[in-house]
């Protein structure tokens, strides 16, 4: 299973949008790495192990302080993934399914210096889909 921890904070940039920009970067990167895995058959659908309670969203220990950008098998490993981890693992299915899927990445203040981020995946289609919500979050689940 592979980790990439980043300290990506905004207000060390003092611009949201690079600090998005750089997500984008590292997301895409899990992402290619989970369909390479797939490709090899090593890690199973995403919402069948949601059935099978094997995997659940929730939040990183550490959320706030940085980044963890957790690869499928880590998720299965751990039995839990993240909103960023959950989506490079779902995009990462679509387009390995031919859907031209995308990571829909965006921000919104809730404080004067603390901005949240939120990945979700938008389908060929145009509608977003959100696998934490389907994974449980809203839910205390660990």
């Amino acid at each position: 299973p592979m980790k990439i921890v980043v300290d990506i904070d905004h207000r060390v940039t003092g611009d949201p949008r690079l600090t998005m920009l750089c997500a984008r970067a590292y997301l895409y990167g899990q992402v290619a790495h989970n369909r390479l895995l797939m490709r090899l058959n090593r890690v199973p659908r995403l919402y069948e192990l949601r059935r099978q309670g094997l995997v659940e969203f929730d939040q990183e220990p550490n959320a706030g302080k940085y980044e963890e950008f957790a690869s499928a098998p880590l998720v299965i490993e751990r039995g839990w993934g993240d909103c960023d981890d959950l989506c490079a693992y779902r995009v990462a299915e679509l387009l390995e399914t031919g859907e031209p899927a995308r990571l829909r990445i965006y921000c919104k203040e809730v404080a004067d210096d603390m901005k949240l981020y939120h990945v979700q995946v938008r389908r060929a289609d145009g509608t977003i889909e959100d696998p934490s919500r389907i994974c449980g979050m809203g839910r205390n689940v660990r």
